[in-house]
């Protein structure tokens, strides 16, 4: 499977080089990334077999409560005493795995949803919780084929955050790909968000992931603004410091 994702990365960078339709070239790296979130959601599906009464009941509530309902049961799970830390992960994990599969009626529902997913977001960032990782790039996946309006782009925000926050080596390669293909982006000529790529390069830094050297050592190779620049720095200096 792993070899799947480097197959589909050669192929998203060599059309980038070829100067292929930005349409393709996008589809090759939601392709792309989807495979490797799925690989990671696989891998980190939770285990409920020893669950509390207390989470049976949440996650009871949750299956069984409309979408408007849903973000009252979460918060009362968060911010009440009966759930461990673990369940209150495993909860939010469950609930953004619904979610993903969840079909609003209307447009109230699918604002609903969104708020949801970003509450989940913001927990496992709260909580750092690792095993969130796939799921988190799911959802950073599904952010960038949306047109990127400010709700979105401030969404794909916090996922990056996220993702630096959860410190893992999985979070690192996502966020390194999305670096690898900026920086392409930058040297062929495509528009770019300059928000969101300083997001990434400092997330980048927070992990301290040696898979990001190289990416985060080409930026200043590439027609970046200053700040982005002076941050991608920063984060070499934090990988060079591990």
């Amino acid at each position: 499977m792993i070899n799947q994702v480097m197959f589909f990365k050669n192929g998203i960078l060599q059309s980038v080089k070829r100067k292929n339709s930005l349409f393709v070239f996008i589809l090759l790296i939601i392709s792309n990334t989807f495979l490797l979130s799925q690989i990671l959601t696989a891998q980190q599906s939770p285990d409920v077999s020893s669950a509390s009464a207390a989470y049976q009941k949440m996650l009871d509530a949750v299956l069984n409560s409309p979408p408007r309902d849903i973000q009252n049961v979460l918060q009362n799970a968060w911010e009440g005493s009966e759930l461990t830390i673990i369940e209150k992960g495993k909860l939010f994990e469950t609930v953004m795995k619904l979610s993903f599969d969840y079909k609003p009626k209307d447009h109230l529902e699918s604002s609903v949803a969104d708020n949801i997913r970003l509450m989940c977001i913001r927990k496992f960032s709260d909580l750092k919780w690792a095993e969130a990782t796939g799921l988190v790039i799911t959802y950073l996946d599904r952010l960038t084929s949306y047109k990127n309006t400010i709700p979105v782009k401030n969404q794909m925000i916090e996922a990056i955050n996220c993702l630096g926050s959860l410190n893992t080596h999985e979070a690192a390669l996502r966020l390194n790909m999305f670096l690898e293909v900026t920086n392409n982006f930058a040297q062929n000529g495509f528009t770019y968000d300059n928000d969101i790529v300083f997001a990434v390069i400092r997330n980048l830094g927070r992990i301290g992931d040696i898979t990001a050297f190289e990416n985060l050592s080409s930026v200043k190779n590439y027609s970046y603004p200053p700040e982005i620049i002076r941050e991608a720095e920063i984060s070499l200096s934090k990988l060079k410091a591990r």
